[in-house]
């Protein structure tokens, strides 16, 4: 559906200010998700939680997504990993200095990495996610991040049942690969336009 488009796809990051990482005050940053007629801070990125992820302890998926910006920086990285909250990592992370030039390909693969480990490593996450059934409901105020996280969310939930509804999990998946493969062009007509 055309709304699972991004409205960036082929900006410069530079460019990327204006949709993705909006000043504050100006789009609402993360936020819980409705789900069965309840909200579930729980399924917010921004939700302090405990996982690890390539050896380290990460405070919340957001430090985390933050973090993989600057593959390049491990200093930087680190400063994020440690803030002492997910809204300042955030903000550090809206450095444009060292930005991963790839990042609209990856972007959502980090995310689903990140919430990936958060979920299967934390029992009451994992129980809380767990115990939903019907379509999860981003409360984010960012429309590319509102869809993006309902189909991680959701493909993170089909993953770790027990008993998977295949078809929903299939879905999540080929989303996500034809996100993959259409910032991939993107990013490729950008990089030979500007060359």
């Amino acid at each position: 559906s055309s709304h699972l488009g991004p409205r960036h796809l082929g900006s410069s990051p530079a460019q990327l200010d204006t949709t993705d990482r909006s000043p504050l005050g100006s789009v609402a940053m993360g936020g819980p998700c409705m789900v069965d007629g309840s909200v579930r801070p729980e399924l917010d990125n921004f939700k302090q939680c405990s996982f690890e992820i390539d050896g380290k302890t990460w405070p919340s998926a957001e430090h985390y997504f933050q973090s993989c910006k600057y593959p390049n920086d491990e200093a930087h990285r680190e400063s994020i990993r440690q803030a002492e909250s997910a809204m300042n990592a955030w903000r550090m992370g809206q450095r444009r200095e060292g930005f991963n030039t790839q990042w609209d390909q990856i972007s959502v693969d980090v995310m689903y990495k990140a919430n990936f480990a958060k979920f299967s490593q934390s029992g009451e996450f994992r129980r809380v996610l767990l115990s939903t059934e019907g379509p999860i409901q981003s409360l984010d105020g960012n429309p590319f991040w509102k869809t993006w996280n309902e189909v991680v969310l959701e493909r993170v939930r089909e993953e770790l049942r027990d008993s998977k509804n295949e078809q929903l999990l299939q879905q999540r998946i080929e989303l996500m690969d034809a996100w993959r493969s259409a910032a991939k062009v993107g990013t490729a007509e950008v990089n030979a336009a500007t060359a």
